[in-house]
């Protein structure tokens, strides 16, 4: 319905003529859209688009040229451990020569120096099951409360999605502040959004690793711990290092490579040990006899082994990446 111009009587709005004073009803065109003002707003949406479309390309540019710089340091770095290596290997080995060509002042013969071959990565000279033990467990304990907190915001927030990919990867990375003997900023570190950045490299790496570690488990078990102790470190180096997941995956290869059984009596004792601990805790506590001691006991059993795994991880990371 509508207002007749010239009686202001309601009308239909498909009125051509109105019924009460005769008049003919006169519809305005609606404005036609000025060619030039939409000509002036297409060119304005693609100089638009054209500034996106640079800064993406200058931004892929940049990233490019970051990786490929990561990649020359790294491999710069390699040749010159491999260098020194191959400098204190000669040295000793010219030692050697000279010691037994000339004779002590007792006029026995110097005995050799038993050369050095050239050692891995990282700093792995104490790169033993005692030594991993004793400074990863104190140094998960030190950093309880962050390592427990953490823990109970994720299980509290995972049902958040997109958040809880950003919390599993800050969990999953904790080891990574406590390598380099630093504590994570308390327990809401999780939530920073640095740690969701890189959920595609994350989802990439964990989708090769379990590909490939389930098919090798399939050949009869062994392969597969292989493999898993191979590339047990590519989630920390893949954060670290900013690679790409197939580097990540080759460099903890190479980086492990020699110090696969040592990894593997690590977990097996530190396991063992913990089961014979929860054994013996949780028989004191079913004697007793009281529900809400049992309770606590499989709690703080729980956080024990988290807290000792974390830092069993950062002391190995510490010894064979950095």
């Amino acid at each position: 319905m509508m207002n007749c111009p010239f009686c202001g009587a309601q009308i239909s709005t498909e009125s051509t003529f109105c019924p009460y004073c005769g008049q003919k009803i006169v519809r305005q065109a609606p404005p036609q859209p000025d060619p030039a003002e939409e000509a002036r707003r297409q060119q304005e949406e693609a100089a638009r688009r054209q500034q996106e479309e640079a800064a993406r390309r200058q931004q892929e540019e940049a990233a490019r040229r970051q990786q490929e710089e990561a990649a020359r340091q790294r491999a710069y770095e390699q040749q010159q451990r491999a260098y020194q290596q191959q400098q204190a290997y000669q040295q000793q080995q010219a030692y050697q020569q000279q010691a037994y060509q000339q004779p002590n002042n007792q006029g026995s013969e110097v005995p050799p120096v038993p050369p050095v071959p050239p050692t891995s990565f990282g700093d792995n000279s104490d790169f033993s099951v005692m030594s991993i033990l004793t400074e990863g467990i104190p140094l998960g304990i030190k950093n309880f409360i962050t390592i427990f907190g953490a823990a109970i915001l994720w299980l509290l927030t995972f049902w958040i999605p997109y958040l809880n990919v950003g919390t599993t990867i800050a969990i999953t990375t904790m080891p990574l502040a406590l390598a380099d003997n630093e504590s994570p900023e308390g327990p809401t570190y999780i939530f920073n959004s640095r740690y969701r950045k890189y959920m595609g490299e994350y989802f990439i790496l964990m989708g090769l690793m379990y590909m490939a570690i389930w098919t090798a488990y399939l050949f009869l078990i062994i392969p597969g711990i292989v493999i898993s102790l191979a590339w047990s470190q590519a989630i920390y180096l893949l954060f670290d290092k900013h690679i790409n997941p197939i580097d990540a995956l080759k460099e903890s290869n190479e980086k492990t490579c020699g110090h696969k059984w040592t990894l593997f009596f690590v977990g097996l004792v530190f396991n063992i040990a913990f089961f014979i601990l929860a054994f013996i805790l949780l028989w004191i506590f079913i004697q007793i006899d009281v529900t809400f001691l049992v309770v606590i006991a499989v709690i703080l059993l729980i956080a024990l082994y988290m807290v000792g795994s974390v830092g069993i991880n950062a002391v190995i990371y510490r010894k064979l990446c950095k």
